[in-house]
């Protein structure tokens, strides 16, 4: 199968040593072996000119490496594009049978390409993904994987219909996915997979995951905004898919509180998962429980109308 592996430039680091640089350099030691199985990659690095210069650029090209048989790099301007529009940019200059999305800014576990690869390679499956979780290395980067808004990592190794899907670990069919883009939704930050996994659903297409296809998520910044931004998100993507009483303020009221309840269970049955003791769950269900307070305060100054600035990349 011909594959075409998307990434994003725009979480990428402006450090002068950028660790995206090591996710690229991870794939192209982990296509290696697969394409001496016979698959072949073409691997898009969509950039923002404006904010990526000649030398950020050769290094890139450095990372990625030369064109050779089942391998081919290519770089392709994104002037002025965000997020999703830069991953809908990269499936339209795309050429491979299925399409992977991948950050910037996730470190990609060893097999994982395999895993994920084989996997939308198989008859019958449209969409496929893996697993993502938080870097935890530090006690306060446990507390946040716990409950935070990716799943602590799982030891589950069985194939199944995935409940929770994330943009940065997805592969799909190039003609489905063609034909829904992540939605151009003016105002939503982070909501825009949301939206395609609810079109695919009403569609009847199952979306297959991979629990052990895992990446690396870096621990996020600025966490007050963060959650701000979490609950105006929530709001207008409930206004976009028309959901009824989610889009009034007693939907504001319990997307943050099933959020927190689904926190406190991790932290209740998952603390071993990232190396904490039963010790520690009380810490980090006062962490839940702040952040999901500003959830809700993001949420309901949305309905107020007053104004919540995403952060910048």
């Amino acid at each position: 199968m011909d594959i075409s592996i998307v990434v994003e430039w725009d979480n990428a680091a402006s450090a002068a040593y950028d660790p995206a640089l090591d996710v690229l350099r991870a794939l192209r030691s982990q296509a290696a072996d697969l394409i001496l199985e016979g698959m072949t990659f073409e691997v898009l690095v969509i950039f923002a000119p404006e904010t990526c210069g000649e030398a950020r650029l050769t290094a890139i090209r450095d990372a990625l490496g030369p064109a050779q048989a089942g391998w081919t790099p290519r770089l392709v301007e994104a002037p002025r594009l965000t997020y999703y529009a830069m991953k809908n940019l990269g499936a339209r200059h795309a050429s491979g049978d299925a399409l992977v999305f991948l950050d910037s800014d996730v470190m990609p576990e060893p097999g994982w390409l395999a895993r994920l690869a084989r996997l939308i390679a198989r008859p019958g499956i449209p969409v496929a993904c893996g697993s993502t979780y938080l870097r935890h290395d530090s006690f306060s980067a446990k507390l946040l994987a716990l409950i935070w808004l990716f799943p602590a990592p799982s030891m589950e190794t069985r194939i199944g219909p995935a409940r929770r899907v994330f943009a940065n670990n997805l592969a799909i069919r190039r003609e489905i996915f063609l034909a829904n883009p992540f939605p151009d939704s003016p105002g939503i930050y982070r909501g825009g997979c949301q939206l395609l996994v609810r079109r695919l659903r009403e569609k009847g297409l199952v979306i297959y995951q991979d629990p052990q296809a895992r990446v690396c998520h870096p621990v996020p910044n600025r966490l007050v905004r963060r959650a701000l931004i979490s609950g105006r998100d929530g709001v207008l993507i409930a206004r976009a898919g028309r959901s009824g009483w989610l889009e009034t303020p007693l939907g504001a009221l319990a997307r943050p509180a099933y959020l927190l309840l689904r926190a406190w269970r991790a932290a209740l049955c998952d603390f071993r998962l990232v190396g904490l003791s039963l010790a520690a769950v009380p810490a980090a269900m006062t962490l839940a429980a702040c952040y999901y307070a500003l959830h809700l305060a993001g949420g309901l100054a949305t309905h107020l109308n007053l104004r919540i600035e995403p952060e910048s990349q």
